[in-house]
């Protein structure tokens, strides 16, 4: 009835508070998963911010930040200076497939508080081959067999697959280690099984690509946020920033096969920015491993 509370939509609007605050990255703007870029909506810590003006709460027995929800697919790695997003979610909720990316064990990363390794976003809401791009998993920071995607894309609006995604997590020895699997399939579509397992010690994360498939090569990428450069050096990659000061090191089992490119950004509507991507090729059968670490702080 009118002015009588709702459970239902209590409980719900508690549940979201809940995913706002977890989700919430060190610098504080959301992560630009699937359809997503900034100053469209309410920021997020604005919205923080409305909730408990209006006594939404959080319904959670644990409090402390970057904790992990598995119900969402969402996973946080790594400590203070040194956090990982990992996307192991299915591929769209059933519903709303639209707004879905190709994105199966994608990772973020931010280092002191700054974004290094970012998502694409979306230039438009409206079909083209820019809202193509930025939806295929070429656009995420995981792996492509050959030049197929993880599902059926036949439209700027449209996507048709299940991953049916497999993860296990493991804290027991004072090191993180989380292991992602999934295996698309369907008509139409490449027939594969990539494994992907993250170990993450303090300032450093250690991952580990296997690829099941029919094709030959595979690809590992990692974009990198537009305002930092990279330095080619030896079969590996150095990040640095503004001042010019590394503040990530990429190395890769598959030295020989490293290289960067470049790849857009849209953080915004309309707004398109070129950044680096580091680009590690591999071959099926065979673990693909990259280490990212900082030069400055010990493992």
């Amino acid at each position: 009835a009118v002015g009588e509370e709702s459970e239902d939509v209590q409980r719900c609007a508690s549940e979201a508070v809940e995913f706002l605050k977890q989700l919430r990255p060190p610098d504080g703007q959301i992560p630009l998963l699937n359809d997503s870029v900034f100053g469209e909506a309410l920021e997020l810590d604005e919205c923080l911010a409305y909730s408990t003006a209006v006594g939404i709460d959080a319904q959670a027995d644990d409090d402390s930040e970057y904790r992990s929800m598995p119900k969402t697919g969402y996973y946080w790695l790594g400590q203070e200076g040194f956090r990982v997003l990992v996307a192991a979610n299915e591929i769209a909720v059933p519903h709303i497939p639209a707004h879905a990316h190709a994105q199966p064990g994608h990772i973020c990363l931010w280092v002191d508080g700054q974004r290094v390794l970012t998502d694409t976003g979306v230039y438009e809401y409206a079909a083209g081959e820019k809202r193509d791009k930025s939806r295929s998993v070429r656009s995420h920071n995981t792996v492509q067999v050959g030049d197929a995607e993880p599902v059926r894309m036949a439209s700027s609006f449209w996507l048709w697959g299940q991953l049916n995604p497999s993860v296990r997590r493991d804290t027991r020895s004072g090191r993180e280690r989380f292991e992602f699997s999934y295996s698309p399939g369907g008509i139409g579509q490449q027939v594969y099984e990539h494994k992907r397992t993250l170990a993450c010690n303090g300032q450093q994360i250690r991952i580990a690509d296997t690829v099941q498939c029919r094709e030959e090569k595979i690809k590992a990428r990692f974009h990198v946020h537009p305002e930092l450069d990279t330095e080619q050096m030896d079969g590996a990659v150095g990040i640095t920033d503004s001042d010019g000061k590394q503040i990530l090191h990429f190395h890769s089992s598959t030295k020989d096969t490293v290289r960067v490119e470049q790849s857009p950004y849209y953080q915004e509507y309309g707004e398109e920015r070129l950044r680096d991507v580091i680009v590690i090729e591999g071959e099926a059968e065979t673990q693909m491993e990259t280490t990212i670490s900082r030069p400055d702080r010990t493992a």
